[in-house]
Parts: structure tokens; sequence; C-alpha cells
């Protein structure tokens, strides 16, 4: 995972080099609904979900729009059991934004990357170990921004991610994930 964040960010500043005001510093984070998750072909609910991450955005290619890098960290609990399951995604992303007033912006954005997978076991292992296991992904975001005078932009986004595919762990387990989370955060210009 090191190898693919730090890949992203040479990626990134190969871009061009920084001027004024053209890249973003995002930092966010939220809660993700609940959900139903196939688990070894059955299917379990998990709760709320907890979110966070950080993304890097180069803003001055195009008007409205944005590439960069977007790191998130997610997890949430099986219901009636100890169980979690969890992933931390690394994501070149794009987003355009599309202004509806002088502060007020529609933004919409997608991703591909990398995402680590993992089925945390709880207090009852039931045979089971932590497993983890890194998968191809993709993410899908909408949302809007306001830009508040002479500070940073306020922001809330309804994410969605999720591998291409089921994951198989080395194990054997085959599991589903995927999640879609409510994020608040702050965009930095720098």
């Amino acid at each position: 995972m090191r190898k693919t964040l730090l890949s992203s960010l040479l990626l990134l500043g190969s871009l061009g080099s920084a001027s004024a005001q053209d890249w973003t510093i995002d930092v966010y984070g939220g809660l993700g609904a609940d959900n139903s998750l196939l688990w070894d072909g059955d299917a379990f609910d998990t709760g709320n979900a907890t979110a966070f991450g950080l993304g890097v955005y180069k803003t001055a290619l195009l008007d409205g729009f944005a590439i960069g890098v977007d790191v998130m960290a997610s997890d949430a609990d099986y219901i009636g059991d100890t169980d979690s399951i969890s992933a931390t995604s690394v994501m070149l992303a794009s987003r355009y934004a599309l202004p509806i007033s002088d502060s007020l912006s529609a933004t919409f954005g997608a991703g591909l990357g990398a995402m680590a997978v993992s089925y945390n076991v709880g207090q009852e292992s039931n045979g089971y170990t932590d497993v983890s296991k890194t998968v191809a992904g993709g993410q899908a975001e909408i949302g809007l921004s306001y830009q508040v005078a002479n500070g940073p932009a306020v922001f809330g986004a309804v994410k969605y991610q999720a591998p291409f595919g089921d994951v198989e762990f080395d194990d054997g387990l085959v599991i589903e994930y995927n999640s879609t989370s409510l994020l608040f955060g702050l965009s930095f210009r720098m």
C-alpha cells in the first residue's frame, strides 16, 4: 500500500510545478450507511461506518476540473457480532465543479486505484483470523462546495467505493465489500 501511495504522489507531482492557488488539500470525515455484505456466500448486515480521508488535487488544468490523489479509510462492524470490515483506499481521482453561484458549486468526481480490504475478527474468532487483501477498485462522488470568503471551502459529499468484484483472501474466504459514505470537510487552496 505504501508503494501505491508513493507512486500516486510522484505521478501527481509530475503534473507540473505548483503556483499560487493551483492546488487544494481536502480533509474530510463522515459516516457510512448501513449495509448488507456477502460473507462466504451469506449476507450479513453491517452498522453505521466511519470514514475519514485526505485528498490533494491539481486545480489549474481546465476550468472547474481537478485531478489528484485521494486516500480514504473506512470501517464498519457486523451487526450482532464483534467482527468488522475495513478498507483503506488510494485513488487517482478527478473532480469537476459546476458553479451554481459565486460561492456555491456542485461537484462530481470519480477515481480508480487500490483498496486494502481487511476482515477483522472480533472476540469470538470461530477459527478465523484477521485477513487483508489489496485489490483494484473505484469510487464515484457527488456533492456541494461552498467557498468561504478569505478562507477554505466547506464541502459535503456522498461517496461510493467498491473493489472490482468480490475479495478473495489467501485462506479462501470470499467477501463482498462496498461503502456509501456521507462526508463533510474543508478544502484549502495552496
